[in-house]
């Protein structure tokens, strides 16, 4: 037997061998070529397409393109009011996600969150010199971190009023106002100072009213004196001034009298005789002690100049102990209304 002989005998004979290697290797190809992936996949919803139409073309190009990320990434862009979630799973199980992103930080974050790690030398890799080594990469952009105002950058923008109002504040204001209550009625004008230490209130005011008596056509003036305390809400863009505080108030006529001698003739002799005075008059109700109490609506607080509007009250005696009834007199409660101007410290 020859030698052509012999190998013709033995390849029929290796045939099935060969054929079932290339069987049992064959699928195995075949399904690593279909788990191959050829590009990440985008997931977007309608808000984010519709607000930013152009951002799911911009990923595929600048971010899908690139040769160093996992190409078999998920990755899911959400609109969160004005800012976007970006959300990115890998394969095997790892996720990551970032919140509060502009449009413009989106891209630079998925290129983070992408980016495959080069592979680190052996330790028995010889060092290359830099003669010899590859042009390094240029630097890829990062995401940028949401900038962080400190306290007293926030203290300095002055924006909130809430840091307005824990400061000291100093305010004048001139106050004028209609009061009516226990058959009287006024009107008058005053000023009125503030201190503001964190909300809390303390001043002093003063106050000048022409009195009507309801039931006659004669006026008469009264001075007011007190000092209040309260406290200052913030209502939004207002603010809410709640005060209370002692003082006292004396009334006296407006015009002088001047005092009317009666002299009496005798028929018999025409003598004139000690002639007759009226009593005089009582000067005023002397200091009568009043309860103050108000509430002011002041607006724009962030400004030097305001104005504010409100209520206010006093209660108190008619007169001070020991006059008598011609003496005048001030109502013992009322109720009215006031308007203001303010200049102080915002």
């Amino acid at each position: 037997m020859n030698t052509a002989e012999a190998m013709k005998r033995r390849i029929p004979a290796k045939l099935p061998v060969l054929l079932g290697l290339l069987g049992a290797l064959g699928p195995g190809t075949a399904l690593a070529a279909e788990r191959a992936c050829r590009t990440a996949s985008v997931v977007s919803d309608k808000t984010l397409r519709d607000r930013w139409p152009d951002l799911v073309s911009r990923v595929q190009e600048e971010v899908l393109n690139r040769d160093n990320i996992d190409a078999c990434a998920s990755i899911t862009l959400l609109a969160t009011d004005n800012t976007i979630r970006v959300e990115v799973t890998l394969p095997d199980g790892r996720a990551a996600s970032r919140g509060s992103l502009p449009p413009e930080d989106v891209i630079p974050t998925l290129q983070a969150l992408l980016l495959m790690p080069e592979r680190l030398p052996s330790p028995t890799t010889p060092t290359r010199s830099p003669a010899t080594d590859p042009p390094h990469e240029p630097a890829r952009p990062q995401p940028r971190a949401p900038k962080r105002f400190a306290p007293e950058e926030a203290g300095a923008s002055g924006s909130s009023q809430a840091s307005r109002a824990r400061a000291l504040g100093v305010e004048l204001s001139v106050v004028g106002g209609a009061r009516f209550g226990d058959g009287q009625a006024s009107y008058g004008l005053g000023a009125q100072s503030l201190l503001d230490l964190k909300g809390w209130l303390i001043g002093f005011e003063a106050r000048a009213d022409r009195y009507y008596q309801l039931s006659q056509a004669q006026y008469q003036t009264a001075l007011e004196l007190g000092v209040v305390a309260g406290k200052r809400l913030l209502l939004g863009g207002m603010t809410l001034d709640l005060a209370a505080g002692p003082g006292f108030a004396i009334k006296g006529a407006l015009s002088s009298q001047s005092d009317t001698a009666v002299v009496q003739v005798s028929s018999s002799d025409r003598l004139p005789l000690v002639p007759e005075r009226s009593p005089p008059p009582e000067p005023s109700s002397g200091a009568v002690p009043r309860l103050l109490v108000g509430a002011h609506l002041g607006f724009k607080p962030g400004s030097v100049l305001r104005s504010f509007v409100g209520v206010d009250g006093t209660f108190g005696p008619a007169r001070a102990e020991g006059l008598g009834a011609n003496s005048p007199s001030l109502p013992r409660w009322t109720l009215g209304l006031t308007l203001g101007a303010t200049v102080g410290t915002p």
